[in-house]
């Protein structure tokens, strides 16, 4: 048979495209196959955010919430917000969160803890927005990973670093946030209070998702 004439799909050479696979159980077919489809380099990717820590989070990319923690976003900037809730001690805000491109073969997105931005009073609307300002945000400081407290929270943390997500945390939490649980504020900054409530902390994440490695 002529050579012009074989189906050879990775034969196609037009840099306006890319190659995305799909497999195990995502292939409408069923478990076990293969996919492949080119797609335009401007095409939508789809990502998925993965997260640990001991708080209670919400996630949300753009100023929208996130459904188990995937989204569908073009090349570009974007904003990763992370809304912690029940912060009773500064190992409960301990992040570790990696962002990683399905179907197609790039690194996952894994910032050093300084690129994550914190905050400990509610920020104004448009927090997590790719234009929020920076007023009253910190930059968070690399943490020791948080500690397993149920037997599969060391695959989900070992998971997460092995793709080389580093450990984010607070710290420097001022005398005058009252609010704060008493441990919280006596851990970091040695003060003392009465108040019991749980904390809440706010972190986000600017990161510019490419089309291609």
């Amino acid at each position: 048979m002529d050579d012009e004439l074989k189906l050879n799909r990775f034969r196609k050479q037009d840099g306006r495209l890319l190659l995305e696979s799909y497999g195990s159980c995502e292939v409408p077919a069923g478990c076990g196959g293969l996919v492949l489809r080119w797609v335009r380099q401007d095409a939508p990717i789809h990502v998925h955010v993965r997260t640990f820590t001991h708080a209670q989070a919400r996630l949300s990319i753009d100023g929208t919430e996130l459904s188990h923690g995937r989204a569908e976003l073009t090349p570009g900037r974007h904003v990763l917000g992370v809304t912690l809730t029940g912060v009773d001690k500064p190992s409960d805000a301990v992040l570790v969160a990696s962002i990683k491109a399905e179907h197609r073969r790039m690194p996952p997105i894994v910032p050093p803890a300084e690129q994550w931005q914190w905050r400990t009073t509610e920020p104004a609307d448009g927090w997590d927005d790719v234009e929020g300002s920076d007023e009253g945000w910190l930059a968070a400081r690399e943490a020791p990973a948080p500690e397993p407290r149920q037997q599969f929270h060391e695959y989900l943390i070992s998971g997460l670093q092995d793709e080389g997500a580093i450990p984010a945390g607070i710290h420097d939490i001022p005398d005058d946030r009252p609010w704060l649980p008493a441990r919280l504020l006596r851990e970091l900054s040695g003060s003392d209070t009465s108040t019991k409530t749980p904390g809440t902390v706010w972190y986000r994440l600017r990161f510019d998702l490419r089309a291609s490695a």
